[in-house]
């Protein structure tokens, strides 16, 4: 009988440890899924990270690149308004110039009616003499 107590004993002591071991066991295998799991989101993060890495640099020349054309742009429109500006002078001048021969004209015209060629002929010479210089 004190043998089957110390074998008895020795089961239960087996036991007590198979349990203790197979717990113990458990608790080792969360702990590596949760590293696991916090590897697996370190290395997603590592991934995303190195990802914005590349990208950044790729924002920033674009933002060069936009700030760059949107000079350009800004220039453009100076040359536009410039050249605005100077097709308005020039129409004006034209305008002016276009004028000027048909009020020789009709100066010459008015002139003839009176009868005062020779002085007229002097005066629309004058006049034109003063157009070419002056353009």
């Amino acid at each position: 009988m004190k043998t089957e107590i110390i074998v008895a004993l020795i089961a239960l002591t087996g036991v007590i440890f198979s349990g203790g071991f197979a717990l113990l066991n458990i608790w080792i295998q969360r702990r590596l899924t949760e590293v696991k799991k916090k590897q697996d989101k370190n290395d997603i993060y590592e991934i995303q990270n190195n990802v914005l890495e590349q990208l950044i640099p790729l924002f920033e020349k674009k933002d060069l690149a936009l700030d760059r054309l949107a000079d350009i742009l800004e220039e453009i429109s100076k040359r536009v308004e410039f050249i605005e500006k100077e097709n308005r002078q020039l129409s004006g001048r034209i305008d002016q110039k276009c004028l000027a021969p048909m009020l020789l004209q009709e100066v010459s015209r008015i002139q003839e009616m009176y009868g005062e060629k020779e002085v007229s002929k002097g005066i629309i010479d004058s006049l034109i003499r003063k157009d070419v210089e002056n353009s």
